[in-house]
């Protein structure tokens, strides 16, 4: 144990490095990490299929529009009026549910649910984390998971432990 000792007097913790993204997998975070925005930032679809309003109980809908991902083009949409919207596509303001693809039947501009679910599809704005929530602590060994998150949030850089460098003697 006095050997022991005698080594851990003489160890010296290394200083923590900035280092690639794709170097940091398997390196301890020296950062805490918050979201910079609401995740997701705004109301999207969970699932290919057609947004209506949640209120609107029409037995069909005319098909106004079509909102794919990364589109910010806003649709008007009445009673008795849907969307054909695509998974993680913004939900045009007033629409509030989706009905899945497997739960509709489309006959030219008109879409008709073929079944109800409780489920409104819909992952809402800020559910996964709010701006400023801290998302990953100091300490934290990095993993796939750690990882991706980082590149998720914009960190490319990461502030982490350094490798350390073994000399037997």
């Amino acid at each position: 144990t006095e050997a022991r000792k005698l080594i851990l007097d003489m160890v010296e913790p290394l200083e923590p490095v900035a280092c690639f993204l794709s170097d940091a997998h398997g390196r301890r975070l020296h950062q805490t990490v918050k979201a910079p925005e609401d995740q997701p930032a705004f109301d999207r679809s969970a699932m290919d299929g057609y947004a209506v309003a949640l209120q609107d109980t029409s037995d069909r809908y005319r098909i106004v529009g079509v909102v794919e991902p990364g589109e910010g083009e806003e649709l008007k949409v009445g009673r008795g009026e849907c969307v054909r919207i695509f998974t993680g596509a913004r939900l045009p303001a007033g629409l509030s549910k989706v009905i899945p693809q497997e739960q509709a039947s489309v006959e030219g501009d008109w879409m008709r649910p073929t079944k109800r679910s409780e489920s409104t599809w819909v992952r809402h704005r800020g559910e996964d984390a709010q701006a400023g929530d801290v998302l990953l602590k100091p300490g934290v060994l990095l993993g796939a998971g750690e990882v991706s998150m980082l590149a998720s949030v914009g960190v490319v850089y990461p502030v982490v432990s350094q490798r350390p460098v073994i000399v037997h003697i």
